[in-house]
């Protein structure tokens, strides 16, 4: 018989899985949009992103060059400078807040640039298509390595807000005491 906790991490498994999505958002001349990530140490992380073309079938506008930029606390580890799209990948060295940014350059009209932005951390950066050709693995054994993985994130952020909590409880009753 099948126990709820096992009904409840399936579930989790599900909607983890295949959680992968993009943004989609615009940026005016000469400003920046930047997005945030809290990524766990030794977490690897991969990114892409491109202009989208307003004028589709013809080149993209000199306009429409943006300059983009990922870092922690100081540490770039992309930067790239006019450019219609790229990608980055890493490994957190350390826990924390990651940022990535994007700027629109032009200033001789006032435009607005399209971006579509994938950014993947943890489970979902893992490339599972070449770890099975490399480890010669069947598609089930493929779809059980990465419910493991994903249990294993689970976990690791199930006990993290565990101790959170638990330092947060302790400092309370250390303050109304």
């Amino acid at each position: 018989m099948i126990k709820k906790a096992e009904i409840f991490v399936l579930l989790l498994l599900v909607i983890f899985i295949n959680s992968s999505e993009s943004l989609r958002f615009e940026l005016n001349s000469e400003k920046m949009r930047c997005m945030h990530e809290d990524i766990k140490s030794g977490s690897m992380s991969v990114g892409k992103y491109h202009v989208v073309n307003p004028n589709e079938g013809h080149p993209l506008p000199a306009s429409h060059k943006i300059i983009a930029s990922v870092s922690n606390d100081g540490n770039s580890f992309h930067y790239a400078d006019r450019v219609e799209s790229g990608q980055f990948s890493f490994t957190a060295d350390d826990e924390g807040d990651y940022i990535a940014c994007f700027y629109a350059p032009d200033k001789t009209q006032e435009s607005k640039v399209t971006i579509d932005f994938e950014w993947k951390t943890g489970v979902e950066a893992v490339d599972w298509t070449s770890i099975a050709k490399r480890l010669k693995l069947h598609d089930i054994e493929l779809e059980l390595k990465m419910m493991e993985a994903t249990v294993e994130s689970i976990r690791d952020e199930i006990v993290g807000a565990y101790i959170r909590q638990s330092v947060n409880n302790l400092f309370h009753k250390m303050q109304h005491t």
